[in-house]
């Protein structure tokens, strides 16, 4: 009786402890995986297109685009996310 209380108890500690490692791996993650993979490369065909009529300076089509872009990587990767800084600078140029 004692024997299986503590080999149930140890294969509770194991999962326990195995949820918290994926756990621990899943924060560590340096960029958040897009709710989406339409909404990664809609950002990044309107980011690219942005970049070439950049430099043709046609700089007033340039930022509804980095708007657009903006708007679309903070929904999909927040506020703080470093992709969402890359186009803030883009849009400060």
């Amino acid at each position: 009786m004692i024997i299986r209380r503590v080999r149930a108890i140890l294969l509770q500690s194991l999962c326990l402890a195995l949820n918290l490692v994926w756990l621990a791996q899943a924060i560590g993650q340096p960029y958040p995986i897009p709710n989406s993979a339409e909404a990664k490369s809609e950002t990044d065909q309107l980011f690219e297109k942005a970049n070439e009529l950049y430099l043709k300076k046609d700089y007033d089509a340039v930022l509804p685009l980095l708007d657009r872009c903006l708007l679309l990587k903070e929904n999909a990767l927040g506020r703080d996310d470093p992709q969402v800084a890359d186009v803030l600078l883009a849009i400060a140029h």
